[in-house]
């Protein structure tokens, strides 16, 4: 899946990105979480069913071109899931 960061001025690059689960979403509202396609209502179950290091360790990753309402829809369902906090990856600004 093809996800065009947005840039940020404060943006970092970590080495750990890849130990993280990730929920990411393109520009066609597509919602997955580690890879694999998951509808918005059953977002919340499927992070429930992660062990809790990969839970608390989970980062959001939106492509630019993703609707507002498809991130807040993801990340209201994220919180009713237990997650904490939400780091979103984003890439250098060039």
């Amino acid at each position: 899946m093809q996800i065009n960061l947005p840039e940020s001025k404060t943006a970092q690059k970590k080495p750990g990105e890849l130990e993280h689960a990730i929920v990411s979403i393109d520009q066609d509202d597509q919602i997955k979480l580690d890879g694999r396609a998951v509808e918005v209502d059953d977002l919340g179950g499927a992070v429930r069913d992660l062990q809790e290091a990969r839970r608390s360790t989970l980062v959001l990753q939106a492509d630019k071109k993703a609707s507002f309402g498809t991130i807040i829809k993801v990340m209201d369902a994220l919180e009713l899931a237990g997650v904490k906090n939400l780091p979103a990856f984003t890439k250098e600004e060039k």
